[in-house]
């Protein structure tokens, strides 16, 4: 009997945590505030037999980035650790729209959580080609992650010109039911502004954001480390930048933003959530670490039952209460 009634309070327990956890992301219902960051995750199948992963830990999948023809990617080598984070220059290497339809989507419709495509390219048209061909199986997915902000690619990013950001964003929103995800570039004049030029397009939820030009350097071959010279650096070395982005951003607009930036353990999620983020993704920890997720969701639970004793509570307040509950000083 004793057992019984440890078994059914511990199951009350969890039960308790996971509410405290479910979240709006604008439409989307997430159990968790985790989402899968674009290029670190494969398609969603690569991590079904990692031991230590549990979907049950994830709000949301965003797959690796789509382009409407397949692509072969940027030269070896493509990835190289630096202090405090990775550079990695992939080049949205991937199978292509139609081998996405096909192969992947129908393999996916089981995870129990919720899926994001990505689309990119080197041009407006195909961001727009890409999100197009894939409008036809929304039910497949619920929602599209645009990636205007790739520094992976020949010339400049989209997502630095506003003109051409709206127009991106016009296009796709007319062809979606679903939440449309736009992906901001983090080193431009201003992030606040395209949020805005974003937001008034259609965009439904804002990332901030992509990972930072960089370079390593071979210095007894006096050459670039990465095959195409400079990659995108992310891990704990951006955090304050991105975390300053989120803020900024967070004061500007109307519409949800998912963090990404160096996100590593609760405390860096609860951050990111206090300065205005309704979500936060999780990339480069996971090339170390696979149960880090299970790792952040159990260290949310804590704070937040800490946070309610430190303030006289009777009961934890669920984490959606926290975002954007920055106070500035002075």
């Amino acid at each position: 009997m004793k057992s019984d009634k440890k078994a059914s309070g511990k199951a009350g327990q969890r039960a308790q945590a996971k509410e405290l956890l479910r979240l709006n992301l604008g439409k989307l219902s997430l159990k968790s505030p985790i989402v899968i960051a674009s290029g670190t995750f494969g398609y969603g199948d690569e991590y079904l037999h990692v031991r230590g992963f549990s979907f049950d830990d994830i709000g949301a999948i965003a797959l690796k980035g789509v382009t409407i023809r397949p692509r072969a990617g940027n030269p070896a080598p493509r990835i190289v650790e630096t202090t405090g984070g990775m550079l990695n220059s992939i080049g949205l290497s991937n199978i292509g729209v139609n081998a996405l339809i096909e192969e992947k989507l129908p393999m996916l419709q089981d995870l129990g959580t919720h899926i994001i495509l990505n689309v990119g390219g080197d041009r407006p048209e195909d961001l727009i080609d890409a999100a197009k061909a894939l409008s036809y199986y929304q039910n497949y997915f619920s929602a599209i992650e645009v990636n205007v902000s790739c520094p992976n690619l020949d010339g400049t990013p989209i997502g630095q010109n506003t003109g051409t950001t709206a127009r991106v964003v016009t296009s796709i929103r007319k062809l979606y039911r679903i939440p449309l995800i736009v992906k901001l570039v983090p080193n431009i004049a201003s992030i606040v502004e395209v949020a805005g030029v974003c937001e008034r397009a259609g965009a439904d939820i804002l990332t901030i954001a992509n990972t930072f030009p960089g370079m390593a350097i071979d210095v007894f071959k006096r050459r670039p480390i990465l095959g195409n010279n400079t990659g995108g650096l992310s891990g704990p070395a951006i955090k304050p930048l991105a975390l300053l982005l989120v803020h900024r951003v967070y004061r500007a607009v109307s519409i949800p933003i998912i963090a990404s930036g160096g996100i590593t353990c609760a405390r860096d999620a609860m951050e990111f959530i206090i300065a205005g983020a309704s979500a936060i993704s999780i990339g480069t920890a996971l090339f170390y670490d696979a149960n880090v997720c299970k790792r952040i969701t159990e260290g949310l639970v804590d704070f937040l039952n800490e946070d309610a004793k430190m303030n006289g509570l009777e009961q934890p307040r669920p984490l959606k209460d926290y975002v954007g509950t920055l106070v500035l000083n002075g």
